[in-house]
Protein backbone atom coordinates (compact mmCIF):
# COMPACT_ATOMS: atom_id res chain seq x y z
CA UNK A 1 0.00 0.00 0.00
CA UNK A 2 3.00 2.55 0.75
CA UNK A 3 4.53 1.99 -2.72
CA UNK A 4 1.15 1.86 -4.73
CA UNK A 5 -0.83 4.87 -2.69
CA UNK A 6 -4.15 3.07 -2.78
CA UNK A 7 -5.30 -0.49 -1.79
CA UNK A 8 -8.47 -2.15 -0.88
CA UNK A 9 -9.22 -3.74 2.89
CA UNK A 10 -11.02 -6.90 2.72
CA UNK A 11 -12.86 -7.30 6.50
CA UNK A 12 -13.29 -11.08 8.03
CA UNK A 13 -17.35 -9.93 7.45
CA UNK A 14 -16.27 -9.70 3.54
CA UNK A 15 -17.14 -6.12 3.05
CA UNK A 16 -14.59 -4.30 1.28
CA UNK A 17 -12.95 -1.14 1.52
CA UNK A 18 -11.55 1.37 -1.13
CA UNK A 19 -8.42 3.65 0.84
CA UNK A 20 -6.47 5.88 -1.23
CA UNK A 21 -3.75 8.82 -0.39
CA UNK A 22 -4.39 11.12 2.42
CA UNK A 23 -0.77 12.41 3.07
CA UNK A 24 2.59 11.43 4.07
CA UNK A 25 5.12 12.14 6.91
CA UNK A 26 7.96 13.85 4.49
CA UNK A 27 10.44 11.71 5.08
CA UNK A 28 12.66 10.40 2.06
CA UNK A 29 11.47 6.95 0.39
CA UNK A 30 14.42 4.44 0.50
CA UNK A 31 13.87 1.44 -1.88
CA UNK A 32 14.64 -1.44 -0.07
CA UNK A 33 14.56 -3.20 -2.92
CA UNK A 34 18.02 -1.38 -3.58
CA UNK A 35 18.95 -3.32 0.05
CA UNK A 36 18.07 -7.02 -1.53
CA UNK A 37 20.17 -6.10 -4.64
CA UNK A 38 23.27 -4.98 -2.71
CA UNK A 39 22.75 -7.80 -0.78
CA UNK A 40 23.14 -9.93 -3.94
CA UNK A 41 19.43 -11.32 -2.13
CA UNK A 42 17.89 -10.24 -5.71
CA UNK A 43 18.87 -9.36 -8.61
CA UNK A 44 18.23 -6.52 -11.19
CA UNK A 45 16.77 -9.43 -13.08
CA UNK A 46 13.99 -10.76 -10.94
CA UNK A 47 12.98 -8.08 -8.61
CA UNK A 48 9.84 -7.57 -8.49
CA UNK A 49 7.34 -7.08 -5.88
CA UNK A 50 6.66 -10.52 -5.30
CA UNK A 51 10.10 -11.51 -4.89
CA UNK A 52 10.74 -8.50 -2.00
CA UNK A 53 8.06 -10.34 -0.72
CA UNK A 54 8.47 -13.33 -0.86
CA UNK A 55 12.13 -12.68 0.44
CA UNK A 56 10.59 -10.62 3.53
CA UNK A 57 8.17 -13.53 4.70
CA UNK A 58 11.17 -16.20 3.96
CA UNK A 59 13.59 -13.79 6.13
CA UNK A 60 11.01 -13.00 9.46
CA UNK A 61 14.43 -12.25 11.48
CA UNK A 62 15.70 -9.73 8.95
CA UNK A 63 12.21 -8.49 7.66
CA UNK A 64 12.42 -5.51 10.40
CA UNK A 65 15.14 -4.43 9.97
CA UNK A 66 14.96 -4.00 5.82
CA UNK A 67 11.11 -2.41 6.53
CA UNK A 68 12.83 0.18 9.05
CA UNK A 69 15.49 1.44 6.43
CA UNK A 70 12.65 3.12 4.64
CA UNK A 71 11.40 6.38 6.86
CA UNK A 72 8.61 7.15 4.63
CA UNK A 73 5.29 6.74 5.24
CA UNK A 74 1.89 7.11 3.82
CA UNK A 75 -1.63 8.26 5.20
CA UNK A 76 -4.65 6.47 3.85
CA UNK A 77 -8.42 7.86 4.06
CA UNK A 78 -11.41 6.02 2.76
CA UNK A 79 -12.39 6.42 -0.38
CA UNK A 80 -16.07 6.08 -1.59
CA UNK A 81 -15.19 5.30 -5.64
CA UNK A 82 -14.66 2.30 -7.37
CA UNK A 83 -11.29 3.47 -8.10
CA UNK A 84 -8.72 5.10 -6.36
CA UNK A 85 -8.35 8.89 -6.96
CA UNK A 86 -5.33 10.51 -8.83
CA UNK A 87 -3.50 14.28 -8.05
CA UNK A 88 -6.15 15.69 -10.36
CA UNK A 89 -8.75 14.45 -7.90
CA UNK A 90 -10.96 12.26 -10.74
CA UNK A 91 -10.81 8.51 -10.18
CA UNK A 92 -7.83 6.78 -12.07
CA UNK A 93 -8.88 4.27 -15.06
CA UNK A 94 -7.34 0.96 -15.54
CA UNK A 95 -4.76 0.65 -18.43
CA UNK A 96 -5.51 4.66 -19.39
CA UNK A 97 -3.97 6.55 -16.00
CA UNK A 98 -0.71 7.25 -15.47
CA UNK A 99 1.35 8.89 -12.63
CA UNK A 100 4.16 11.29 -14.14
CA UNK A 101 7.04 13.56 -12.87
CA UNK A 102 5.15 16.98 -13.12
CA UNK A 103 8.37 19.53 -14.06
CA UNK A 104 8.51 17.38 -16.76
CA UNK A 105 4.94 16.57 -18.36
CA UNK A 106 1.51 18.27 -16.91
CA UNK A 107 -1.36 16.78 -15.35
CA UNK A 108 -4.07 16.15 -18.25
CA UNK A 109 -1.55 15.34 -20.59
CA UNK A 110 -2.09 12.80 -23.31
CA UNK A 111 0.29 10.62 -23.53
CA UNK A 112 1.16 7.98 -25.79
CA UNK A 113 3.74 5.19 -24.52
CA UNK A 114 5.38 2.08 -26.04
CA UNK A 115 7.14 -0.42 -23.59
CA UNK A 116 10.32 -2.62 -24.78
CA UNK A 117 9.63 -6.59 -24.02
CA UNK A 118 5.99 -5.90 -22.18
CA UNK A 119 4.07 -7.75 -24.47
CA UNK A 120 0.75 -7.37 -22.40
CA UNK A 121 1.08 -3.65 -22.28
CA UNK A 122 0.31 -2.80 -26.06
CA UNK A 123 1.58 0.73 -27.10
CA UNK A 124 -1.96 3.11 -26.67
CA UNK A 125 -2.27 6.44 -25.68
CA UNK A 126 -2.64 7.16 -21.62
CA UNK A 127 -3.26 10.44 -19.67
CA UNK A 128 -1.10 11.72 -16.97
CA UNK A 129 -3.59 11.95 -14.18
CA UNK A 130 -1.35 11.54 -11.09
CA UNK A 131 2.17 11.59 -9.39
CA UNK A 132 4.38 9.96 -7.11
CA UNK A 133 7.40 10.25 -4.72
CA UNK A 134 9.10 8.34 -6.58
CA UNK A 135 8.36 9.47 -10.38
CA UNK A 136 11.36 11.35 -10.83
CA UNK A 137 12.73 11.81 -14.60
CA UNK A 138 11.47 13.14 -18.23
CA UNK A 139 10.84 10.05 -19.57
CA UNK A 140 9.30 8.29 -16.00
CA UNK A 141 5.92 7.23 -15.31
CA UNK A 142 3.85 4.32 -13.98
CA UNK A 143 1.06 2.72 -15.17
CA UNK A 144 -2.37 2.14 -13.28
CA UNK A 145 -3.29 -1.29 -14.22
CA UNK A 146 -5.97 -1.69 -12.27
CA UNK A 147 -7.40 -3.61 -9.03
CA UNK A 148 -7.51 -7.33 -8.44
CA UNK A 149 -5.16 -10.37 -8.95
CA UNK A 150 -4.44 -9.29 -12.80
CA UNK A 151 -3.17 -6.08 -11.96
CA UNK A 152 -1.42 -7.14 -9.26
CA UNK A 153 1.09 -9.39 -10.62
CA UNK A 154 1.29 -7.07 -13.91
CA UNK A 155 2.34 -4.16 -11.80
CA UNK A 156 4.09 -5.94 -9.23
CA UNK A 157 7.19 -7.18 -12.15
CA UNK A 158 6.56 -4.15 -14.10
CA UNK A 159 9.69 -2.50 -14.80
CA UNK A 160 10.57 -1.69 -18.25
CA UNK A 161 12.02 1.01 -20.54
CA UNK A 162 10.31 1.87 -23.73
CA UNK A 163 9.57 5.41 -25.42
CA UNK A 164 7.02 7.99 -24.35
CA UNK A 165 5.77 10.54 -26.34
CA UNK A 166 3.46 13.78 -25.25
CA UNK A 167 0.74 14.09 -27.54
CA UNK A 168 -0.12 18.10 -28.39
CA UNK A 169 -2.37 19.93 -30.72
CA UNK A 170 -0.72 21.22 -33.59
CA UNK A 171 -2.15 24.64 -32.67
CA UNK A 172 0.05 24.48 -29.70
CA UNK A 173 3.18 26.60 -29.85
CA UNK A 174 6.20 24.75 -28.60
CA UNK A 175 7.91 27.99 -26.77
CA UNK A 176 4.46 28.59 -25.16
CA UNK A 177 3.88 25.57 -24.05
CA UNK A 178 7.46 25.09 -22.29
CA UNK A 179 6.84 28.56 -20.97
CA UNK A 180 3.91 27.54 -19.10
CA UNK A 181 5.43 24.50 -17.74
CA UNK A 182 7.98 26.39 -16.49
CA UNK A 183 5.99 28.69 -14.80
CA UNK A 184 3.91 25.75 -13.14
CA UNK A 185 7.38 24.37 -11.74
CA UNK A 186 8.24 27.84 -10.46
CA UNK A 187 4.74 27.44 -8.60
CA UNK A 188 5.53 23.88 -7.25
Amino acid sequence: MQIQGSSILAFNNGKKQLIGYAGQNSQPYYAIGRVLLKKGALTRENISMQTIQNWLKNHPKQQQAILDLNKSFVFFKPLNHQSPLGTQQVPLTANTSLAIDLRHIPLGSLVWLQLDNTPKIKPHGWVAQDTGGAIKGLVRADLYLGAGKYAEQEAGKLNSTGQLWLLLPKTINISQFQNKLLLSRART
